[in-house]
């Protein structure tokens, strides 16, 4: 969602019962993506006051949403730009379509942020 007046980066991280059940045809996949109907949507995960900051395919100019669905590219990934090299982490955070609930607070637990949840 981008920075807020501190620097903070915030991010929604959306969680469904099934990447099956999801219709991509009216995900907006020519030009801005939109968020799947709300009747796809189970939970949703806010990342608030995030010092690390992610280039994510809805804002890509060469790739879709439908890229990002057919493991093309992945959904969000660690930026890297302005990071002085001494302060860049051994392992880049990437997040991928269809990526569970488990797996993403996982990787978000690695470096100490977590999700608050919004049920839907």
């Amino acid at each position: 969602m981008g920075p807020n007046y501190l620097g903070n980066f915030m991010y929604e991280f959306i969680f469904g019962p099934s990447i099956d059940d999801v219709d991509g045809e009216e995900w907006g996949y020519e030009g801005k993506a939109e968020p799947p109907h709300q009747e796809y949507i189970k939970r949703v995960g806010v990342l608030e006051n995030s010092k690390v900051n992610f280039d994510v395919a809805q804002k890509h100019d060469s790739f879709t949403m439908y890229d990002a669905q057919e493991g093309i590219i992945a959904l969000a990934w660690e930026s890297y730009e302005g990071l002085d090299e001494n302060f860049k982490p051994d392992k880049r955070l990437v997040f991928h379509y269809g990526e569970d609930e488990k797996i993403v607070t996982d990787k978000l637990y690695s470096r100490d942020m977590k999700l608050k949840f919004k049920e839907n």
